[in-house]
């Protein structure tokens, strides 16, 4: 009987993910975002066309850098007004 309640106990815990709620960001939208950048990234290498992203981790970190950025920015503001 475990065997066939672990698919249920996986579900359960995939939709618990996709329900998760991150400043105001919904799961929800980071995972359909994800999937989306997988399947363009997919049809333009069988197209052989260059990615569009960086080419390089360092520009993928600097662009998180610019965002946490802007989230430190944000917290600060909130921390010196209130």
């Amino acid at each position: 009987m475990q065997v066939l309640e672990y698919p249920l106990v996986k579900v359960k815990f995939l939709k618990a993910i996709i329900n998760l709620r991150f400043e105001g960001i919904e799961m929800k939208e980071v995972l359909l975002a994800l999937v989306a950048g997988l399947i363009v990234g997919i049809i333009f290498k069988f197209m052989k066309l260059p990615l569009p992203a960086p080419p390089v981790f360092s520009a993928v970190v600097g662009v998180f850098g610019v965002y946490f950025g802007g989230v430190v920015a944000s917290w600060m503001v909130k921390f010196f007004q209130g």
